[in-house]
C-alpha cells in the first residue's frame, strides 16, 4: 500500500497527470484500502448488529456480527433496500429485485427473485414478499410458504402480526386483511383504490377511491374490528389532489387535508410588487390546501375554514386546530418568519388568536448551526390540550386551549413533554423540568455545564415546511437515556436517569461516539467509537451482565492511523473569545525538518478533532482530503472561526491570524509555505483573507461569495428566498441591513479589495450551483485578472454547490488541488496547467 501511494506521488510530482492515467488509478487503489462504517441495525434481543461498509466507490456491503462473540463478521450481504433482524436469528433483506432470508446461525440463505418489496411481521415471525408480477406471498421466518395471492397492487403491515393488501382482480379493486395463513376480503369496488394506510390506533384502514369516470376521489375508512366501511357522504375532490389523513384522539375523528399543485402562470408580463410575500412562487409550483374533519361516530363531515389562514394543522385533538398564514409576517430578514398562531374550536366554530411565535434571530447554540437562524418552535402536549411556542431565545409561552390560560416559562433548549402531561423537560445546558400544575422550574440536575439530550423520546411531526410543528414526548416514569456533551472539550457520555438517580452506560470519553443504539428495555446497547488515530470499532454492552466488549475493529490494516499525531491548539481572538484549532502533523514527522502547511477554514471545526479520518478520492465533493495531505508531508490546520461586530470577513481574518500566531513556537512549520483553502462559506472567507493577508503562499477557494452587496440583493434559489436573510440574521451574522451599515458591508466584500491579493489563487465552482451563484466566483476571477494577479479558475458545467460523489469532476478537482499545493508549497514546478499561468511571459 505504501509503495502504491508513493508511485502515485512520483507521477504527480513530475507533472505527468495530464499525460497519463496512472496517478488517478494508483491513488484510487490506495484509497480503496479504507472504508467507513455505520451501525445500521441492532436486534432487539441484543444478539446481532449490522454495519454498513462504505468504500470510496461503493456502499453496498452489510456486515453482520454476533455481539456475544466478538471477532469476525458472521457474514455479509449486499441487499440494502430493506434489512431487518427477525426474532429467531434470521436476517431478512432485499435489494436489486431480490430478497434474502439468512439463517445467521446455520449460514443457510434462501433467495427470492423478481421482488418488489418485503416486510417482516415481528411477533408472528413471518414475512411478506410482493413480487414484481404482483404475486404476494407470506412465509414463516424459517422460509416455509404459508399462502399467496395474485394481482396484488400494494400491501402494508402493522409490523407485528397482521397485513393488508389491495388486489385488482376480475375488474374489481379489493382490500384484504391477512393473519397467519388466512386472508379475508374487507371491501370491493369497481373504482381504483390507492393510498393504503393504517391509522395510528390501528383501528381503521384508510384508502383513497378514485372514480375515473367523474375524475374525482374520496377517502374510504374500514373499521377492522367490525368490517364496517365508511365513505364520507357528499364529499369528493379532484382526482389530481393529494391526500394527507391523520387520526385524531383514539380514532374518534380524522383530519383530512387535500392539496393540489398550482403550476406557474406564464403571462406576457410578470408583475412584481413591493408587498409580494411569496416570491418563491414566481419560480416554482405551489400548493393550495383544503381541510375537513370527519367524525367516525356521528359520520359528520365538517369543513375547516381556511380562507384567511391558509394552513391548518391538527394537534391530535378532535376539537382544536392550529391555523397560520406563512405569508402574513414574512419579510425575508430571517429564513423562518414570525408567525401569528390562531386556534380553531370546532365545537364553537370560532377562531381565537393564540399568540405570536417569534423567529429567533440569534443563534443560541454557539457555532453549531450552519446557517444561524433558528426554527420557530411549536409543540403540542400529548393530550392535545396545550400548545407551547417560543417567544424569545430563553422564553416560551404555554397556552391551554380549553381554559385559555397563558403561562410564560423562562427556559432555553428543546421542549419534551412527559407522556402524563404533567411536566415539560427542556434539553440544553443541564436538563430542566417544568411542573405544569405548580408552575415551578427546576434542574433535575444532570450536568450543569454540559449539553443534555434525552435519546429515547418519541417524536411526531404534524406539519413540515416553513417550520416543523410536532410533539416530542418521554415517559418520565420509565428510565430515560441521556446523551451528555461537553462542546468545548469535545467529550461525550451516556447515562440512564431513573427515579432521580443516574447510572453510567458510557463514561465521559474524548472519543467520537456515533450511531448509538439500544433495546426497548434499555439493557443492551451498541455504538461506534473512534478517534483520529483509532479506526472505528463496534462496542456492545449488556448492563444486566455488567459486560462490555469490542465486537469489531475496522480498518485493521491502517497502521498509518496509529502513527498520526495531532495537537489541539487553544487561542483567543482579539475579542478575548477562546477558540480551538486542530493541528495534524505530517506522516513520518521528523523534528529535524520543516514542512509546509495547509490551513482549511469554515466556522467551528473543533468537533471533528476526534473523528477517524480516512482518505477519500472519488467521493470527495470539495477536493480537500486530510490523510492524503499528511501522507504527502504537509501539516494540516483546522482553526475555529467566529464572527463579531467588525463583520464576517474581518472576523475570519482576525481568528485565522490569532490561530496562526498560536503556532509561533512550532518551528517545524515553514512560515513561507502556508496555503489557505475553503469551500462555500469557507470559500468566501478565503477570498476575503486573500485580499488582506501576506501570510499565505497560495489560496484555493471553492464556490465562495465575492461581492456581499450583490449577493445580499440576489434571490437564492437553493433557499427559495431573497438572500439578505443570510447576512442580517443568518450565517454571515452581519446583524444589520445593508442600508444601515453600508461601510461594514463594503469592508467585508472581497471584490472591493481584490487589488491587494499578493499570492496565487485557484478558484473553482459548479455552474449549476443554486446556492452561491457561480458568477460570484467568475467576478472574483475577473477582478484578479484586471489587476494582473495570478489566478486560475476551473468551472464545472454540470455540477452544483459541491461536485457531488462518484464523478470525474471530483477526481479532477482532487488532483488539481494536490498539484496546486505541491507547486506553490513544495516548488514542484512541472505542472503544465499551472505553468500556463505562472510562466505567462514564456510561449
Amino acid at each position: 500500500m505504501e509503495r502504491l501511494f508513493y508511485t502515485a506521488l512520483l507521477f504527480l510530482l513530475t507533472g505527468q497527470y495530464c499525460c497519463a492515467q496512472t496517478p488517478t488509478d494508483t491513488i484510487q487503489k490506495w484509497v480503496n484500502g479504507f472504508y467507513h462504517v455505520s451501525l445500521e441495525h441492532f436486534s432487539d434481543n441484543g444478539e446481532w448488529s449490522a454495519l454498513r461498509k462504505g468504500y470510496d466507490t461503493n456502499n453496498d456491503t452489510l456486515m453482520v456480527f454476533n455481539n456475544k462473540r466478538p471477532g469476525s463478521a458472521v457474514g455479509y450481504t449486499t441487499r440494502d433496500d430493506y434489512t431487518e433482524f427477525l426474532n429467531n436469528g434470521y436476517l431478512l433483506s432485499s435489494g436489486d429485485n431480490q430478497a434474502e432470508l439468512w439463517n445467521l446461525k446455520t449460514q443457510n440463505k434462501v433467495y427470492y427473485h423478481n421482488v418488489s418489496r418485503v416486510q417482516a411481521l415481528g411477533s408472528q415471525e413471518q414475512f411478506i414478499v410482493l413480487h414484481r408480477d404482483q404475486q404476494l406471498k407470506w412465509y414463516s421466518s424459517d422460509g416455509l410458504l404459508m399462502n399467496n395471492a395474485g394481482d396484488v397492487k400494494d400491501f402494508i403491515t402493522d409490523k407485528k402480526d397482521r397485513f393488508y393488501f389491495i388486489r385488482q382482480h376480475n375488474g374489481l379493486s379489493e382490500v384484504y386483511s391477512g393473519y397467519q395463513a388466512q386472508f379475508t376480503k374487507l371491501y370491493a369496488t369497481r373504482n381504483d383504490l390507492s393510498g393504503l394506510a393504517l391509522s395510528a390506533s390501528e383501528r381503521r384502514l384508510i384508502l383513497q377511491e378514485k372514480d375515473s369516470s367523474a375524475a374525482v376521489q374520496r377517502p374510504v375508512f374500514i373499521t377492522l374490528k367490525t368490517g364496517q366501511v365508511d365513505i364520507p357522504a357528499d364529499y369528493s375532490v379532484s382526482a389530481s389532489a393529494n391526500f394527507n389523513i391523520r387520526e385524531l384522539g383514539n380514532g374518534e375523528a380524522y383530519f383530512i387535508n387535500t392539496y393540489e399543485t398550482v403550476e406557474q402562470d406564464h403571462p406576457t408580463e410578470d408583475i412584481w410588487y413591493g408587498n409580494d410575500q411569496k416570491l418563491e412562487n414566481k419560480f416554482m409550483p405551489h400548493a393550495t390546501d383544503r381541510y375537513w374533519m370527519w367524525n367516525a361516530n356521528s359520520k359528520e363531515l365538517r369543513k375547516i375554514p381556511n380562507d384567511q389562514l391558509k394552513t391548518i394543522i391538527d394537534v391530535g385533538s378532535s376539537r382544536y386546530f392550529v391555523g397560520v398564514n406563512y405569508d402574513e409576517l414574512i419579510d425575508y430578514t430571517s429564513f423562518f418568519p414570525d408567525l401569528n398562531i390562531w386556534m380553531y374550536d370546532a365545537d364553537q366554530d370560532v377562531w381565537q388568536f393564540a399568540g405570536k411565535v417569534m423567529a429567533i434571530k440569534e443563534n443560541p447554540s454557539f457555532g453549531q448551526g450552519a446557517f444561524g437562524s433558528s426554527v420557530p418552535a411549536l409543540a403540542v402536549s400529548p393530550n392535545g390540550e396545550s400548545i407551547l411556542y417560543r417567544k424569545a431565545v430563553d422564553q416560551w409561552e404555554l397556552f391551554h386551549l380549553i381554559s385559555g390560560k397563558r403561562t410564560t416559562i423562562t427556559a432555553k433548549g428543546n421542549p419534551v413533554f412527559s407522556t402524563d402531561n404533567r411536566r415539560i423537560l427542556f434539553e440544553g445546558i443541564d436538563l430542566l423540568s417544568y411542573d405544569i400544575r405548580t408552575g415551578t422550574l427546576a434542574s433535575l440536575p444532570i450536568s450543569p455545564e454540559q449539553q443534555v439530550e434525552i435519546v429515547n423520546t418519541k417524536k411526531e411531526i404534524f406539519k413540515t415546511g416553513t417550520f416543523d410543528f410536532g410533539r416530542e414526548t418521554v415517559d418520565t416514569d420509565q428510565p430515560m437515556l441521556l446523551r451528555i456533551v461537553d462542546d468545548f472539550k469535545n467529550e461525550t457520555a451516556y447515562q440512564i436517569y431513573s427515579k432521580g438517580k443516574t447510572s453510567a452506560i458510557l463514561k465521559t470519553t474524548p472519543h467520537h461516539i456515533r450511531d448509538f443504539q439500544y433495546d426497548k428495555g434499555l439493557k443492551k446497547f451498541a455504538w461506534l467509537e473512534e478517534q483520529y488515530n483509532m479506526p472505528t470499532k463496534l462496542v456492545y454492552k449488556n448492563i444486566e451482565k455488567n459486560a462490555e466488549s469490542s465486537v469489531f475493529h475496522g480498518n485493521l490494516r491502517d497502521q498509518g492511523a496509529l502513527n498520526l499525531k495531532q495537537e489541539i491548539i487553544t487561542y483567543q481572538n482579539s475579542a478575548g473569545q477562546t477558540l480551538k484549532g486542530i493541528l495534524y502533523y505530517p506522516a513520518h514527522f521528523s523534528p529535524a525538518k520543516k514542512y509546509p502547511m495547509v490551513v482549511k477554514i469554515y466556522q467551528i471545526q473543533r468537533r471533528t478533532g476526534n473523528h477517524y479520518v480516512i482518505p477519500e478520492f472519488y467521493s470527495k465533493g470539495d477536493g480537500f482530503d486530510i490523510r492524503t495531505l499528511l501522507r504527502k508531508g504537509y501539516f494540516v490546520y483546522l482553526p475555529d472561526i467566529v464572527f463579531g461586530p467588525s463583520g464576517t470577513g474581518l472576523s475570519a481574518l482576525d481568528c485565522v491570524n490569532s490561530a496562526l500566531d498560536a503556532l509561533n513556537t512550532h518551528t517545524n512549520i515553514n512560515r513561507e509555505k502556508i496555503g489557505l483553502v475553503g469551500h462555500s462559506h469557507g470559500g468566501y472567507e478565503t477570498n476575503f483573507i486573500a485580499t488582506h493577508s501576506d501570510r499565505f503562499a497560495a489560496y484555493i477557494s471553492g464556490a465562495g461569495n465575492s461581492d456581499l452587496m450583490r449577493s445580499y440583493f440576489s434571490f437564492n434559489y437553493g433557499f427559495s428566498s431573497p438572500f439578505y436573510f443570510q447576512f442580517e440574521n443568518g450565517q454571515y451574522e452581519m446583524k444589520k441591513k445593508f442600508s444601515d451599515d453600508k461601510e461594514r458591508y463594503l469592508k467585508n466584500s472581497p471584490i472591493y479589495h481584490v487589488e491587494k491579493v499578493n499570492a496565487p489563487v485557484f478558484l473553482w465552482a459548479g455552474k449549476k450551483d443554486d446556492n452561491i451563484a457561480w458568477d460570484q466566483v467568475m467576478e472574483f476571477y475577473i477582478g484578479l485578472k484586471r489587476n494582473n494577479k495570478n489566478v486560475i479558475a476551473v468551472f464545472y458545467p454540470s455540477r452544483e454547490h459541491d461536485l457531488g460523489r462518484g464523478n470525474e469532476e471530483g477526481k479532477d478537482l482532487f488532483i488539481r488541488m494536490l498539484e496546486w499545493w505541491d507547486y506553490f508549497l513544495k516548488d514542484r514546478k512541472e505542472v503544465p496547467w499551472i505553468n500556463k499561468q505562472m510562466r505567462k511571459d514564456k510561449t
